[in-house]
């Protein structure tokens, strides 16, 4: 175990010989949440919200999904395999109920995991969350991001060389995902800083690009689970203005989650969560009935 500004740092051995690396945030004996990144993402994208953890009394748990900083890559995988890697982490935390958060293409990997273990899960929190790809849940997705999607199911090789070049073409990762974004986020990090994500995603893609390959196909093909309520309190936020993941997969989800309502943020983007990690926290900091 190591400690430093991103969260002590674990790594846990899991079945075939994977490594499966972690970050907590928070407060030792707080009440447990797990947070999924997003794609890409890793343990230290909770890093900014550390303290706010420690005040709301969370201990809150960031896994690193295969092939992404310290956790082995698993090619093939589904989302519904994400949950299998979960339950070992909270039976070697000795945890029997934790809270799921999850953002972007985290969201679609916290439901998977809600619905395969109803039992261990008593919250989830999606935010900006993907949903299914169809014609009907990507209206307002640039074309260009539709197309880089599509190949990770269709052409993996074309899918890395597209990666790849972006990333050529720029100083960092963030430097990339940035050039697209809206002006709604480019606000964001103008007002939050860039260090911790941009520290992120280059954590993520640090052992290479693999990482990103499995997650996309994963989010892309069959999840390996039909998308329902869950046995469990479910809270959705979504921005208005989204791109990455357009509010028609917030209304998606909502629509197959039971109807459950969908808390829009106006005027806001898929980085929303970035400057209101308060708001989403304050639901965690409940009882499971609440």
């Amino acid at each position: 175990m190591t400690g430093h500004q991103y969260g002590n740092h674990h790594t846990l051995r899991l079945a075939a010989d994977r490594q499966l690396g972690w970050s907590e945030y928070g407060l030792a004996d707080g009440r447990g949440i797990v947070y999924c990144h997003g794609t890409p993402g890793s343990r230290w994208e909770f890093a900014p919200a550390a303290d706010l953890a420690a005040i709301f009394g969370l201990r809150v748990i960031v896994p690193d999904r295969p092939g992404y900083g310290a956790s082995s890559p698993s090619p093939g995988r589904t989302l519904a395999d994400f949950a299998d890697d979960l339950a070992a982490l909270l039976d070697h935390l000795a945890l029997d109920q934790t809270g799921l958060l999850g953002f972007s293409g985290g969201g679609p990997h916290a439901l998977a995991a809600a619905l395969r273990l109803p039992e261990r899960i008593n919250r989830l929190g999606l935010v900006s969350s993907l949903a299914p790809f169809s014609d009907a849940t990507t209206v307002g997705m640039p074309e260009s991001l539709q197309q880089f999607w599509q190949l990770a199911g269709s052409d993996a090789e074309a899918f890395l060389a597209m990666l790849n070049d972006g990333l050529e073409s720029t100083d960092t990762p963030l430097d990339l995902l940035l050039a697209g974004a809206p002006p709604e986020d480019q606000a964001i990090f103008e007002k939050t800083g860039t260090s911790a994500y941009a520290a992120s995603l280059t954590e993520c893609l640090r052992p290479g690009l693999e990482g990103m390959l499995a997650d996309a196909q994963a989010l892309t093909s069959d999840w390996g689970i039909t998308p329902k309520a869950p046995n469990c309190p479910v809270h959705l936020w979504h921005g208005s203005r989204d791109l990455n993941a357009p509010i028609a997969m917030g209304q998606w989800l909502s629509a197959h989650l039971g109807g459950i309502p969908l808390n829009q943020w106006a005027d806001s983007a898929h980085f929303a969560l970035f400057e209101r990690w308060d708001q989403v926290l304050d639901t965690f900091d409940q009882s499971p009935s609440q």
